[in-house]
């Protein structure tokens, strides 16, 4: 079959052959996009490298350096993340509960779920080891009785 054309299933049972382009994505789906849809379009490419973004939170009674440390030797055990570009590491945000530490890192398009569940546990339990708490939201509630009017 010719790649600019396929083959596309009709009402009568019947395959029409419809000038198009054929694309894979990273979960092996056939994606058929008619060439009158693709002319004078903007792609966006997928790499052989995406990059796992994601945050987590401390106690404001950690060291935030030790924890940036703790992340960044974690991420760099993960078998298959880019050799060639460094994790990034490093304090994203200041929350109500906690110091948010985020991290970047870069891996293979083909496996990145895969991988990036690979780093979250790492990090998970770099942090559990090291002995730096990881926050969960928490209020005070304070009720205040009413006082019943007399009628």
């Amino acid at each position: 079959m010719n790649p600019q054309t396929c083959a596309a299933p009709t009402t009568g049972g019947r395959d029409s052959k419809t000038p198009s382009k054929q694309l894979i994505n990273e979960d092996e789906e056939r994606i058929t996009i008619p060439n009158r849809k693709v002319l004078g379009e903007i792609f966006t490419n997928s790499y052989e490298y995406k990059v796992v973004e994601a945050v987590v939170g401390i106690d404001y009674s950690a060291d935030p350096q030790e924890a940036i440390n703790c992340i960044a030797t974690a991420v760099k055990e993960i078998e298959g993340i880019a050799p060639e570009r460094e994790p990034d590491v490093g304090i994203e945000d200041f929350g109500d509960s906690a110091i948010n530490i985020g991290y970047r890192v870069w891996v293979p398009t083909q496996t990145y779920h895969r991988t990036r569940y690979q780093i979250n546990l790492a990090v998970f339990h770099a942090l559990k080891d090291a002995k730096i708490n990881i926050p969960f939201p928490q209020r005070d509630v304070h009720l205040i009785p009413s006082q019943a009017k007399e009628a």
